[in-house]
């Protein structure tokens, strides 16, 4: 292959023609890791009708990105392209309050902690970081937290504070001090917004759209990536 090819059909590391192909190719159908032409294949590429990792064209096919008026990008896309495995968007969701360790909150703090909720009857069981904790609820407080747990996504803050209360025991002579015990009370209780990966439908979509991808790349590698490769080689 020459460094520098122009011509009809130009081949070379860089190669300037109506027909180009190279690292560099720039012509009227160019195929190149950087390819500028009407119709372009290649890597990084610009053209009219544009088939690359990367591209730009009034018709783009971009198997990563691409920016065109029309077309389909893998990921990146700007204009009227539609990406297939788009990236994340930050849903603006409202911050989680700061979480407090449930050690200092037995010792007399309050705070939040994260919770998953069991349903237990008329009751409710709280388990945080897999380990059962006895939590008190009361009125509104209970009435979420069986809700919570009877839902598809049991997880929640919850709000605690830790109180002094008379031990309930037979134990204790009339002129003995009655026992107290410390017991923790949940005064608040917030549900945790649901990722969206705990939905069935989301692998449902994310493996169509990996199956996109996964086409994509295969149309790259049988339209340009094969040429590409015998002709650089």
């Amino acid at each position: 292959m020459k460094f520098f090819d122009v011509g009809q059909e130009a081949h070379g590391v860089i190669a300037i023609g109506q027909v180009a192909t190279g690292v560099f190719a720039f012509g009227q159908m160019a195929t190149g890791v950087v390819a500028v032409g009407q119709l372009a294949r290649g890597v990084f590429v610009v053209g009219q009708l544009a088939v690359g990792f990367f591209c730009i064209g009034q018709l783009a096919i971009g198997v990563l990105g691409a920016v065109g008026m029309i077309g389909v990008a893998g990921r990146w896309a700007k204009g009227l392209v539609f990406p297939i495995l788009p990236p994340a968007k930050k849903d603006g969701a409202t911050p989680l309050p700061p979480l407090t360790p449930l050690e200092r909150i037995v010792a007399g703090a309050s705070g939040w902690i994260r919770a998953r909720l069991e349903p237990r009857g008329e009751a409710v069981a709280v388990l945080h970081d897999g380990t059962p904790v006895t939590v008190e609820m009361e009125g509104t407080v209970l009435a979420s937290a069986r809700a919570a747990a009877q839902s598809g996504w049991p997880h929640v803050l919850l709000m605690l504070r830790s109180a002094t209360r008379m031990a309930e025991t037979s134990d204790v002579g009339y002129r003995d001090r009655a026992p107290t015990e410390r017991v923790l009370v949940a005064d608040g209780i917030e549900p945790l917004p649901r990722p969206p990966w705990s939905e069935p439908r989301f692998w449902l979509i994310t493996g169509l759209r990996l199956l996109g991808v996964a086409i994509l790349s295969t149309v790259w590698l049988y339209v340009v990536g094969a040429d590409l490769l015998a002709a650089l080689g």
